[in-house]
């Protein structure tokens, strides 16, 4: 899941009306907002000693044993029970193409009400490349998004962001959250994939596609939770919280530092608030607010990050000529497709993925997801002035990359339910009167909008209270970014956050999306 002001626009095609307008704009706003910005340190030792552990491990900073079989780390601070067992593992990726890795799985209690519930958590420690003498004991942990995504099969793809700022000096630490990427048990829910799958790609409006989802998910919790198959109350943040405590008992960590992104930016202020000994400093970006609610915001997030876009747009001339009003031709469009939904099944060109049915409400996810990189985001521009000419060749190959998945729909769901569903959430009020075409969308494998609700009931679990909506701050040095033109969590957020944080800074990146801890800037900043 997961954040804010500034100008992206993009030319992906020729012509001169079409030339790089994103570096003006983006260049321009860059040079305003982020001078003297890119140079942040992950930690500052002089400000931040660090405080002998009561009972120290001797740890040296260096993977661990490669086998610690039967290991009782005690309690966890969270109220768990440390881990149970740690084995070495096959590196899910080519370790040739990165640095010195170890990779294993760590067994974990699984809490919830099974007592003998176990997950088994997947990990890959990358050793720092500096000399002996420049190495800190203290690894970089990366907490991955989703709820329900993964970290360590992606290690080489996410390499460059997360994990090449910081190995010259510390190891950094992948895994994967229970219940996602190669860490188990898997949660899948055929049924209810099935229906993510339909939604974008099948005819069917989507209000019959939401009914169609809590269909699916109601038999699956049949299946897999009536006969003991899968413990659902023990997925949460706080169970996430106990894994990755145990998970750094395992590898014999006494203290290390955070890269929280999306949702690993909510369990990274799980973590300070339930167990935060250890924590010596923490980078957040495309933050999510423990106090915010995911239900209800969403249109109003990506009216955000389109009015950002759109402001960029009429700040360039080239653009600003070709498309005088990008507001009136975005809802121009929603509102053609509405009335008449194009490539349907046997047009010519439709490829194998493309929707049978691409209408208003498809067309907004999948500007929505294309909205989370900031080269998708420059691109919407391009869209629009393409249509009015009467080129839709871009909007099909938006089309064609509209159809997909959460990486674990039922993880993401189990998750976000159990930490939001005992609180009230608000309906977002935010976007403006003439923009109600927003409000309205309605988005069927959504699983951050106004939709979860009915999707968590249909799960059948009752859903306990835990303060997990309580705003939580700590003392530690922290680096949050964040993207102007982030769809999912606004600049507001980022906001909310380090206006509460004694030793915070903020980076609001006018050329990111939800990619604000990507690129050069962000690399310069941790660093």
């Amino acid at each position: 899941m997961v954040a804010m002001d500034g100008g992206i626009v993009s030319a992906v095609g020729g012509g001169v009306r079409r030339r790089s307008m994103r570096a003006t704009i983006v260049g321009l706003l860059a040079v305003v907002v982020l001078a003297g910005s890119c140079s942040v340190p992950l930690l500052d030792d002089s400000a931040n000693e660090s405080t002998p552990a009561d009972d120290p491990t001797g740890d040296d900073g260096q993977p661990a044993d490669e086998t610690a079989e039967g290991t009782d780390a005690g309690g966890t601070g969270t109220g768990g029970v440390g881990p149970l067992d740690r084995r070495p593992a096959t590196c899910p990726f080519d370790v040739e193409t990165v640095t010195e890795v170890e990779c294993g799985v760590v067994t974990l209690p699984g809490g919830g009400e099974d007592p003998d519930f176990t997950v088994e958590i997947m990990f890959a420690r990358f050793a720092a490349t500096g000399e002996a003498d420049a190495v800190e004991p203290d690894p970089v942990v990366f907490l991955h998004g989703g709820p329900g995504g993964r970290a360590v099969e992606d290690a080489p793809w996410i390499y460059d962001d997360v994990v090449a700022p910081h190995i010259a000096s510390r190891d950094v630490i992948l895994y994967d959250q229970r219940g996602g990427g190669r860490s188990t048990p898997e949660l899948r829910c055929s049924s209810a994939d099935l229906v993510s799958i339909r939604a974008r790609a099948e005819a069917g409006t989507a209000t019959r596609m939401v009914l169609a989802m809590e269909g699916a998910l109601e038999e699956c919790a049949r299946r897999r939770f009536e006969s003991g198959e899968i413990d659902p109350t023990a997925y949460s943040t706080i169970a996430n919280v106990r894994d990755l405590v145990g998970l750094l008992a395992a590898l014999d960590v006494d203290e290390y530092n955070i890269h929280g992104l999306s949702y690993g930016s909510r369990l990274a202020q799980a973590v300070l608030r339930d167990a935060p000994d250890g924590v010596r400093s923490v980078v957040l970006s495309g933050v999510y607010p423990t106090d915010v609610s995911p239900f209800h915001h969403v249109p109003a997030t990506m009216e955000t990050a389109l009015d950002h876009i759109f402001v960029g747009c009429l700040a360039d001339p080239d653009c600003g000529e070709a498309l005088s009003d990008p507001w009136a031709s975005f809802e121009a469009l929603v509102a053609d497709l509405d009335r008449k939904p194009t490539w349907v099944q046997g047009a010519p060109g439709r490829s194998e993925i493309t929707p049978e049915v691409f209408d208003g409400d498809r067309f907004l996810a999948a500007v929505h997801g294309t909205l989370y990189a900031r080269d998708g985001a420059g691109s919407i521009t391009d869209l629009l002035i393409d249509v009015e000419a009467g080129d839709r060749s871009r909007l099909r190959r938006l089309a064609d990359h509209s159809v997909g998945r959460p990486e674990s729909l039922l993880t993401s769901l189990l998750v976000v339910c159990a930490d939001e569903m005992a609180f009230p959430a608000d309906r977002d009020d935010l976007i403006r009167p003439e923009r109600q075409f927003l409000a309205e969308w309605v988005d069927p494998v959504g699983l951050l909008g106004a939709n979860t609700p009915r999707y968590c009931d249909a799960l059948g679990v009752d859903w306990p209270a835990d303060g997990q909506d309580d705003p939580v701050t700590w003392e530690v040095p922290t680096l949050i970014l964040a993207g102007a033109a982030d769809p999912i969590t606004p600049a507001r957020w980022a906001r909310l956050v380090a206006d509460r944080l004694p030793r915070a800074r903020l980076v609001v990146n006018p050329a990111s999306t939800h990619d604000a801890d990507s690129g050069w800037c962000a690399s310069a900043a941790l660093r």
